[in-house]
This record gives C-alpha cells, structure tokens and sequence, in this order.
C-alpha cells in the first residue's frame, strides 16, 4: 500500500461514535477521500448490506470503529455484543480480504485479566474476564486469520466528545453530587480520541501491519484520573478513592490492564504522549481553548 493516503478512499464505519468522528475531523482537515457511515448507513453484522456498500464506495481502506461497547449490558446480551464484535467483524475481514481492501480495527485492554501486574504487551496471552472483553477478543483474532492486510490497535480508557467514557460519565456525576465514589485499584491508561487518529494516520503512511498497543504513556487509576480531570476543570468536589467490588458491577473488570505502547512508539518513531498531557488537552477543548 502507498503511504500517498491523498489517493486512497477511505471508509470509516460506526460514524455516529466518538472515534470515528475523531477521525472524521483529522481527515477533513487534510482533505482526505473519506466516507462516514454509521450504522444505519452500513451495518456490518448485515453482510449483503456491507459488501452493497463497499462495492458501490469502493474504499481501499476501512476503518472499523463500529462496536458494541457497553460492558455491562453484553453480560445480558452477550448473542448482540458477538453479532457486532466478532460476526460483523468477521464479515469486514472477509470482505477486506476478497477486494483487497486494508483493514483498521480497534480492540481493548479488555482482553487481558489484569493478573500480570505490570503492563501488557503484544506478546501476552489474552484472558477476558468478560463477555464484552471475550467479542473483541474473537474479533480481533477473526480479523488476524482472515487473510485481510490489516492493523489492529488494542486501546484502552478511550475518551473525546461522546458519552460513551468515563470523563463524560465523570462530568455528570460532579454536576448532580459533592461527593462520588472512584475506584483506586482499576488501573489502565486514559487515551484520546485525537491521538489515536493521529497515531493510526501515521501507521497507515509508515505502512505498518499486524497487532499494536495505542494507549497514552503511563497509567493511573480511575481515581487519579478524576482527580487530575478535577483540578484542569477547576472543579472542586470531594472524591472518596474505595475499591470497585462495592460497585457490584454486572460485568468483571482487569484491575490492572495498563498496555505498554513501546512497539508502535518504536516503529513510528515518535514519543507518544502521556496520559496527563492527553487529559488536559481535552479538558482545553471542553473550555473551548485550542
């Protein structure tokens, strides 16, 4: 594949989502050949619907970010979760590999179980302690043998402008209270919508293939995370760090799913940002700085 992306159609599907509209501003910038479809557009547990789309667009690239993300509510649905997560998936893949299309997928620090203690990399073998973590995980490895050219990224905490993360969760819980609750021994790393789509431009022109860990750099619990948010929105509240076993989640979490990003930082050759630096950056765009 050309690292010339200004000749390339671009497929970006899940269009309604926080990542793909982080992609869709980039690449608008830039002028790339892009279409952005959601669901309704392109479903892709349709499989007639999906090569429909891809025969009339004729994209040489696709970037999944369509997913079933609610981790509690697949405990209860897990036949929805795996109809997106891995079927829709495995139809992609297929499809990718009969056009000759490549590929980007996304997958989750969800897949491991946390029990490493220390953070994870490509290498390790996965565990999900989920229903939710156990789709993308047969995803991901549906995508991996499916022939297709391809990059999957495994992300972790994703946050941007959408509310399906924990900062826009975050938000309303200090609107409607003076004190919350905040896990202090879940740990991973908060990652921007805006750095992945910046991380996976420059994958696609530096041509990279296969498996890769994109979080930020570091990793902080949730309660470090809330406390840091807190004090880059000047928002003074009372925040209680206790364990997250008293929430009595539906779905089991990895306490400790940090990733490292040493692999792509080494192959882009570039300094990924630390997560601190990723959060306040949001935090400036939420009180419309730049």
């Amino acid at each position: 594949m050309s690292p010339d992306l200004s000749k390339k159609k671009i497929l970006l599907t899940g269009g309604n989502g926080q990542l793909a509209q982080a992609f869709k501003v980039l690449f608008t910038k830039l002028g790339l050949n892009t279409a952005v479809l959601t669901r309704g557009e392109c479903d892709i547990t349709v499989r007639d619907q999906l090569a429909n789309v891809v025969e009339s667009l004729r994209p040489e690239i696709i970037i999944n970010c369509a997913a079933y993300n609610l981790v509690d509510d697949a405990e209860n649905k897990p036949e929805v979760a795996f109809k997106i997560n891995r079927n829709g998936v495995g139809n992609l893949a297929d499809i990718c590999r009969e056009r000759k299309i490549f590929l980007v997928h996304f997958s989750t620090d969800y897949v491991f179980d946390g029990f490493k203690g220390k953070p994870y990399v490509e290498e390790d073998m996965p565990a999900p302690l989920s229903v939710y973590g156990q789709s993308k995980l047969e995803g991901e490895r549906l995508v991996a043998i499916s022939g297709a050219d391809h990059l999957i990224f495994r992300l972790s905490w994703l946050f941007g402008n959408g509310p399906q993360n924990f900062l826009f969760k975050l938000r309303n819980w200090l609107n409607d209270r003076d004190l919350i609750q905040v896990s202090r021994d879940e740990i991973s790393v908060p990652t921007y919508v805006v750095d992945v789509a910046g991380q996976v431009l420059n994958s696609l022109r530096r041509g990279l293939r296969g498996l890769y860990h994109m979080p930020s750099t570091g990793f902080c619990s949730r309660y470090e995370l809330a406390q840091y948010f807190c004090s880059e929105m000047n928002i003074a509240r009372t925040i209680e760090p206790v364990e997250q076993k008293i929430f009595s989640l539906p779905a089991r979490r990895p306490l400790f799913s940090a990733m490292s990003n040493a692999k792509l930082s080494k192959d882009l050759a570039v300094s990924i940002p630390v997560w601190q630096d990723a959060v306040s950056r949001y935090c400036r765009n939420l009180k419309g700085g730049v």
